[in-house]
């Protein structure tokens, strides 16, 4: 992944963040507002499109939910549950709404989880729609071993376009009192593929296909077409450069050198 890509992507969240909080000011729907903005970056000067095309096919470009989600852990952190420096974390963007695109009915999430130090044993996943009815609910155990784990949403949750969806990732202290629950949320929302974008996709090739990704703003693929990328090449150095450069662009520098593990 380039880093202009990588650059690019980074001004498209934060604008794409920034847009969607102007639109509730104004009171403007989202999708009537374009946002285009421009940046030098690296020598290059081009324009950055914030997804126009895609939200305004959707329904409900929007999410509806309240307040602001949590991907720093919440909960109390107690001595006999989680100890050491790096904390649960969501691998998600660290702007204002700490919200997620993604193009498809069943996304892969990635997290963070110190497992040493740590005497919870269980997972728990949980997501919601904006009516708080769960969309889905699993238990896994906590890996043996620090380190990044995927999470796949299963199609039968039903993803709906133009939908968004509350997810909350706990490390279960006490099963007897969930009180002393650590903690992650945020939002995941669907939206549609354009035609430009289903094109290139098309015609890519596998290592070009988080950069596509990455321009057009869609963070969950970016993130889980990289760490597929890395699995299927473990021994190239040039895609481990690449991820570590992604997560250092959107704040996630402090785990972006922890390892992809299994649950």
């Amino acid at each position: 992944m380039t880093e202009v890509a990588l650059h690019h992507f980074y001004f498209i969240i934060v604008n794409y963040d920034r847009q969607r909080s102007l639109a509730r000011m104004s009171k403007f729907k989202f999708n009537a507002i374009p946002l285009i903005t421009t940046s030098i970056i690296a020598g290059f000067y081009f324009p950055i499109v914030i997804m126009g095309q895609s939200l305004a096919e959707n329904k409900n470009p929007t999410p509806e939910t309240t307040g602001k989600p949590d991907t720093e852990p919440s909960g109390r952190r107690t001595a006999d549950c989680i100890a050491g420096e790096k904390r649960l974390t969501a691998l998600i963007p660290k702007t204002e709404r700490k919200i997620g695109l993604t193009v498809t009915a069943d996304p892969t999430l990635f997290f963070y989880v110190p497992s040493r130090g740590i005497t919870a044993e269980t997972i728990e996943f949980i997501l919601k729609d904006n009516n708080e009815n769960t969309r889905y609910q699993t238990t896994l155990p906590v890996p043996k071993d620090p380190g990044i784990i995927s999470l796949k949403i299963p199609r039968s949750a039903k993803l709906q376009l133009g939908n968004s969806y509350r997810w909350t990732f706990s490390l279960i202290c006490q099963t007897r009192s969930r009180d002393d629950d650590i903690y992650v949320n945020g939002i995941i929302q669907r939206v549609g593929l354009t035609p430009e974008l289903t094109a290139q996709l098309a015609e890519a090739e596998s290592r070009e296909i988080p950069t596509i990704y990455a321009n057009a703003g869609i963070w969950h693929e970016t993130l889980s077409s990289l760490a597929q990328l890395r699995q299927d090449n473990p021994q190239d150095q040039a895609l481990t450069d690449d991820w570590v450069r992604m997560l250092e662009s959107v704040g996630l520098g402090d785990i972006a050198e922890e390892p992809l593990i299994e649950p």
